[in-house]
């Protein structure tokens, strides 16, 4: 709270000044209505921007005079850690809730990160489960022991990534058995990291308990999807998962389809960002 850092990466340096709250935004909150209220990841943060060319700071000018804050970080970094919030918090809940969702680590790895804790049947806690990096990406455990073949696993796909044929291939395989496996509108969503996609559809679930929670209270709620570069231009070599040569876009559009399917609104940039790119 009332947190003034700069903050500084590769390629930037932002100052962060957070509020009473920990939002990062200038003004307070005094309690007011909150018109339009944003929870999501870094991207909702704006890391890498300043303050002022976030994607809710660039909705004030179509909205003069409304109430509008992003609740990132303090809100959490995973669908579920948003429930929680305001669950929590319910005198947050807005008129219109901005759900941003990357898609990549909010669809599995994220929500694996965090132990859910319930009491009588209802999200009352979580608690951050330690991180144990490797070269491929990371385990999660509660203690410090891991099994060996896991990161063997990792060691063997790191080295075959090296080569483009070896990661061709691995991508084109995990595609084929993920889609083999899947639902056909689920199949894109099997392909996201290394076809967890019982892990995409929790985390997904929680969108539904955000809505249901947020309609309870006269709100609405609208989901954002983020997608990753690849999805975007045409740099499939930066692409870890299945079939991006093929169908680079086919997660967005699984992504959209399971919405769709769930009757929740969203907004799907791709195209456009695909137009600028």
């Amino acid at each position: 709270r009332h947190y003034r850092q700069q903050l500084v990466g590769p390629e930037f340096s932002t100052q962060i000044n957070t509020n009473l709250q920990g939002w990062r935004e200038e003004e307070d909150w005094r309690g007011q209505p909150i018109e339009v209220g944003i929870v999501g990841d870094s991207f909702t943060f704006g890391i890498g921007v300043e303050a002022g060319q976030r994607f809710g700071d660039l909705l004030r000018p179509y909205f003069p005079g409304r109430t509008i804050f992003s609740y990132a970080y303090a809100a959490g970094f995973t669908p579920a850690h948003y429930l929680l919030y305001l669950q929590t918090h319910q005198e947050l809940i807005p008129r219109i809730l901005i759900v941003q969702v990357f898609v990549g680590n909010d669809l599995g790895p994220d929500l694996a990160e965090t132990e859910l804790i319930y009491r009588e049947g209802r999200l009352d806690a979580a608690r951050l489960i330690q991180r144990v990096i490797v070269p491929q990406g990371y385990q999660l455990s509660g203690n410090r022991e891991h099994p060996a073949w896991p990161q063997a696993k990792f060691w063997l796909y790191d080295g075959l990534h090296r080569f483009q044929l070896g990661g061709l291939l691995l991508r084109t395989w995990g595609g084929v058995v993920g889609r083999w496996r899947s639902p056909h509108h689920l199949a894109g969503l099997s392909e996201l990291h290394q076809g967890s996609l019982s892990s995409a559809l929790s985390s997904l679930s929680f969108l539904l308990d955000l809505r249901r929670l947020v309609e309870e209270h006269g709100g609405r709620m609208l989901v954002l999807m983020v997608p990753e570069a690849w999805m975007v231009g045409d740099y499939p070599a930066q692409c870890p998962y299945p079939l991006a040569l093929l169908l680079p876009q086919r997660l967005v559009a699984a992504l959209g389809e399971w919405l769709r399917v769930q009757n929740l609104i969203y907004v799907d940039p791709t195209p456009f960002l695909s137009a600028l790119e």
